[in-house]
């Protein structure tokens, strides 16, 4: 499925939410980064095959954040993953895009 993660994250009344420097955050780059950087889910370690294939998600993510192609299985992790890390509103966010609900 084709997704366009370049776009931000808005708060409760539909504005972008920014950084601490002002910068608007922007989901694919909130994805990729936690892709980049993972290490453990459920404070257990992911097998080294996890993390080239996260690794490899990233930097796809990264390289077409308005239309990359994700399989079941790929939209399933980062779905895991984000519900770990994103408060409610955000992940709600997410999980629509992926879900092809937006």
């Amino acid at each position: 499925m084709k997704v366009n993660l370049n776009v931000p994250f808005v708060d409760y009344k539909g504005n972008p939410i920014k950084d601490e420097k002002g910068n608007v955050t922007i989901i694919a780059d909130m994805v990729a980064e936690s892709l980049f950087t993972l290490a453990k889910i459920d404070d257990k370690r992911i097998e080294p095959a996890q993390m080239v294939e996260s690794y490899k998600l990233a930097r796809r993510i990264v390289e077409k954040p308005d239309e990359i192609e994700l399989s079941a299985k790929e939209i399933a992790f980062i779905e895991e993953l984000m519900s770990k890390i994103l408060v409610v509103g955000c992940y709600g966010q997410l999980y629509e895009i992926l879900e092809g609900n937006v």
